[in-house]
């Protein structure tokens, strides 16, 4: 026999004369039969109880109904945001480049010694006049980086040019896909 059907044995052959003594007896009973075990809670609800609760909850029902399909709602759109395909920006390439070497959020190449700031000025009036902030740019005749955003996506530009070996290029996206554009 397990203890949960001795208490409803117990519970069973014990008549009481009121709610109250009902409940004193469904919890002192609670207390034997489960002596040393883990506790639990046994409550005693009378019929009217019962009845109030269902109705409680009939009545909240398209109130929690609503407000559980505005939520699914919502994460579908966040997950639907969170899974659409980044946007593609179209990177000019210079005739002269070489070495490209395309990637989906960077692409890197080399142009002849002294020409990699006038690719990274070209670049810049490019996307400014597509409408992209500029947020830092440091432009040196040996090295450089310029920093552009627009909304939620961002653009990053690096070039070294020693003067001595092929400037080396480079420029990297976040939130965006690059593609490579042949200059025309």
């Amino acid at each position: 026999m397990t203890a949960g059907s001795a208490l409803g044995d117990r519970l069973r052959a014990v008549e009481v004369p009121d709610e109250e003594a009902a409940r004193e007896r469904a919890a002192a009973v609670a207390r034997a039969a489960f002596a040393g075990r883990t506790p639990v809670a046994l409550q005693y609800q009378s019929a009217a109880e019962i009845a109030e609760l269902d109705r409680q909850i009939k009545a909240r029902a398209p109130q929690i109904k609503a407000e559980l399909e505005r939520r699914q709602a919502k994460e579908a759109a966040e997950f639907s945001e969170a899974h659409k395909p980044l946007p593609k920006i179209s990177v000019s390439i210079p005739a002269e480049a070489s070495g490209v070497e395309p990637g989906a959020s960077e692409i890197k190449f080399t142009v002849a010694k002294g020409k990699a700031k006038g690719v990274t000025q070209a670049w810049r009036k490019q996307f400014h006049d597509a409408g992209w902030k500029e947020d830092v740019a440091v432009m040196e005749a040996m090295a450089g980086a310029l920093s552009l955003s627009k909304e939620k996506t961002s653009l990053t530009i690096h070039y070294t040019d020693t003067g001595f070996t092929p400037a080396e290029v480079s420029i990297s996206a976040m939130g965006a896909e690059l593609e490579p554009a042949p200059n025309e």
